[in-house]
């Protein structure tokens, strides 16, 4: 079984954030290897919903930087892997394909489900 202690905890204080309505989510994305058969890029997303906005910003529409340093710094460990001693588990699709890099969204987006 794997267990982690995370450092921070939610001590934040300010004004300067608003968190965001719920369907409302900053997207991480994970590049991989592999290509479609139509040889484009295949792409793992991660959606991320409670997110908080900036409020001192012209755009409204971005979340805020704490918050993208934070999800930036857990895709990484994602990419790097967790290890609980005995494997090392990383992001990847299905079929074991790891995920090579990501890239955090500079936009809030949200997640279409299917009906």
């Amino acid at each position: 079984m794997f267990s982690k202690t995370y450092s921070t905890d939610g001590t934040w204080s300010g004004s300067s954030v608003a968190y965001m309505p719920g369907d409302v989510a900053a997207l991480v994305r994970y590049a991989t290897a592999d290509r479609s058969s139509k040889n484009h890029p295949i792409y793992l997303f991660n959606y991320y919903h409670a997110i908080a906005g900036r409020l001192d910003s012209v755009d409204f529409n971005k979340p805020n930087v704490g918050e993208v340093t934070a999800l930036g710094t857990y895709a990484a460990a994602w990419v790097s892997g967790f290890s609980d001693g005995t494997t090392t588990h990383k992001r990847s699709r299905p079929n074991e394909s790891v995920a090579t890099g990501y890239l955090v969204e500079t936009y809030f987006t949200h997640r279409d489900l299917p009906h």
